[in-house]
């Protein structure tokens, strides 16, 4: 006996939305694993930070900027007026950097975005991420610390990290949270604790 192609359709259709589903409950599991890895819940400060209107103003704020300049994935990364989109060879980057177009696009810097470097420096990067892409945590991991000892910590660089909620989940609102809190509260933890979110 033959089963109906309908039958085949659904089955298939089933087995897809199954995977689909065991995918984001994995993804949450490992963003979340992640999360209790980096953050102590029982500290207050962070909690009162990550729930505060401050924070949501943030998360806000870098989703318009990143409407604003077209950035419609992420890792995305403007450099002074240029962009490169992806996580691409450390050749592309070295060249943007070290042949910029055009003049830092100052307006994209807020008292309370995440930092590295000094805003006197001839470049600007302005990061969109998310600590939930794949390819975000691949940046991270392959090229963030050789960019930051090359150019941000010797004054050719200023870094502003963008933590994007792209994914709307509570896990990636707190990671981001815990990075931005870092940052305003315990800045010399914060490259460590980038590490730790965006680069594992």
């Amino acid at each position: 006996m033959q089963l109906h192609p309908v039958y085949i359709a659904l089955g298939i259709i089933f087995t897809i939305a199954f995977i689909l589903v065991a995918a984001e409950i994995l993804s949450d599991n490992v963003a979340q694993s992640k999360l209790n890895s980096v953050i102590n819940k029982e500290d207050t400060k962070y909690q009162s930070c990550i729930n505060s209107s401050q924070f949501n103003q943030y998360l806000k704020r870098v989703l318009e900027q990143a409407s604003k300049y077209g950035i419609s994935g992420t890792p995305s990364f403007l450099i002074n007026q240029g962009k490169i989109v992806g996580n691409q060879n450390m050749v592309v980057f070295e060249n943007a950097i070290q042949n910029p177009e055009g003049e830092p696009i100052r307006e994209l810097y807020e008292y309370d975005d995440i930092v590295f470097g000094d805003p006197n420096a001839p470049v600007w990067v302005v990061e969109f991420s998310s600590p939930l892409c794949p390819h975000c945590q691949r940046f991270h991991k392959e090229k963030f610390k050789e960019i930051y000892d090359k150019y941000i910590s010797t004054g050719k660089v200023f870094w502003i990290l963008k933590g994007a909620s792209i994914f709307g989940r509570v896990q990636e609102r707190e990671l981001i949270g815990l990075v931005y809190c870092t940052s305003l509260y315990d800045r010399e933890n914060l490259l460590n604790v980038v590490d730790r979110v965006f680069g594992s």
